[in-house]
């Protein structure tokens, strides 16, 4: 599991996630009489909050879920007994495997 190698230590980049919100907040703030700044970094500071909404609300359980990727569930492993792709890959993909994660998007 050379891959899973990857996660080690990630949580320290939520150092620098952090320290580019509080940035681009302030940077928000200072240009706020400029139309066009305020409006450009507004986006950008939006940007910034959708991608931790995202990670917390899907990447994160699906992480925990899986101990960084590290364990499989019976659920993956039957994803190549039968069935079409199709099948096999509704039935096998994280978003929507049920009762076995903590996570329920029905697609």
């Amino acid at each position: 599991m050379t891959t899973q190698k990857i996660y080690a230590g990630w949580a320290f980049f939520g150092v620098a996630i952090i320290a580019a919100i509080l940035f681009t907040l302030t940077h928000t703030l200072m240009v706020r009489g400029e139309r066009a700044a305020f409006f450009l970094s507004l986006t950008a500071l939006l940007c910034l909050g959708a991608t931790q909404v995202i990670f917390w609300t899907f990447i994160y359980p699906m992480n925990v879920a899986t101990n960084n990727w590290t364990v499989t569930s019976q659920h993956f492993e039957a994803c190549g007994d039968n069935g079409n792709i199709r099948t096999r890959s509704t039935r096998c993909s994280p978003l929507c495997a049920g009762d076995h994660y903590p996570l329920r998007v029905h697609l």
